[in-house]
């Protein structure tokens, strides 16, 4: 009876392997091992078949089939919930961006001033802000730190649109570490809410280039809908408005999934300038938008034009900018 029982316990453990759901598995053990053994046999077809497919290019050469694009989510997101289609309102964008708040400093009539500050809820300042905000200072040209002591974001508003400042940057600390970032255009606004992220400092970067104070580049991607062509036109007027600038420095805003990423470089031609390398600068930060204020910041009658809620993207699979 015995060793009848054991037959029928490896004929059952057998049966349970040559199961496709995995879930029906118990035990733990056989269930992992299983796992690994799909996981392993599935990345082999995987690569013998790209392995196949390098062949077949080899071997035709130009006759080659094309090459599938990468399937994202991006790409299999419907276009129709994505605002992507440009071409049909270029129009109305240049139209409006000639009349737009931001007008005054692509036409160079208003030379860039920005102002940089702290929330009023920092009372002390740790080394986390103070290294952030040098920062903020050496990336942005004509930018001036002034402290916030107990003056309000109102006044302080006032205050600067009066000493010809043209934006507003206010840098929000919690529990140690940097929180928000507020961008005030000035003098009509809009007003900007940032999340901040992964943030790199000069100092962390492993062999950084230094930094100098000429204007910069900029180098904007990958802002396919209207609120994300707004949305980078605000961040151009941080930096001076120069065009046909040739310059040996690099800022770089490069939208994915409404992640912006913010990153500082620098050209090194080599051999007579036939070869060319980059070096980061610093400092590299990733802002995401959650709000958008039409005019002046106002927490209590601001009228916003964008504000970011869970409802509107439970899978995290719509996109805005």
């Amino acid at each position: 009876m015995g060793k009848q029982r054991r037959k029928s316990k490896s004929r059952l453990t057998k049966k349970k392997i040559l199961l496709t759901d995995l879930g029906r598995i118990r035990n733990k053990h056989v269930r992992t091992m299983m796992f690994r053994k799909m996981k392993n046999v599935k990345a082999t077809t995987k690569a013998q078949a790209r392995r196949k497919r390098q062949q077949e290019r080899e071997t035709l050469g130009e006759d080659a089939p094309p090459i599938k694009p990468q399937q994202t989510i991006e790409t299999k997101y419907p276009p129709k919930e994505r605002d992507n289609d440009l071409e049909s309102i270029e129009e109305e964008l240049i139209e409006e961006q000639a009349f737009d708040e931001f007008s005054s400093h692509f036409d160079k009539s208003q030379p860039t001033k920005i102002l940089i500050t702290t929330s009023i809820n920092i009372r002390r300042h740790t080394r986390v802000s103070k290294d952030f905000m040098a920062d903020l200072v050496s990336l942005i040209p004509n930018a001036q730190y002034f402290p916030r002591k107990k003056f309000g974001l109102q006044s302080i508003q006032k205050a600067a649109i009066e000493h010809d400042f043209t934006g507003i940057v206010v840098v929000a600390e919690e529990h140690k570490n940097i929180h928000s970032l507020y961008h005030i255009c000035l003098p009509e606004g809009p007003t900007a809410h940032y999340r901040v992220s992964n943030i790199r400092l000069h100092a962390q970067i492993r062999k950084p280039d230094n930094p100098t104070r000429k204007y910069p580049e900029l180098i904007t991607k990958n802002f396919t809908t209207r609120l994300g062509k707004r949305v980078v036109r605000m961040l151009q007027t941080i930096f001076p408005s120069v065009p046909n600038l040739q310059s040996r420095q690099a800022v770089t805003f490069h939208n994915q999934r409404d992640f912006i990423f913010i990153r500082r470089h620098r050209y090194q031609f080599q051999n007579e300038g036939k070869d060319v390398a980059i070096r980061e600068v610093g400092p590299g930060f990733t802002l995401r938008l959650r709000s958008l204020q039409l005019g002046l910041f106002d927490s209590i009658a601001g009228e916003y034009e964008f504000k970011y809620n869970k409802a509107f993207d439970e899978r995290r699979k719509r996109f805005f900018l």
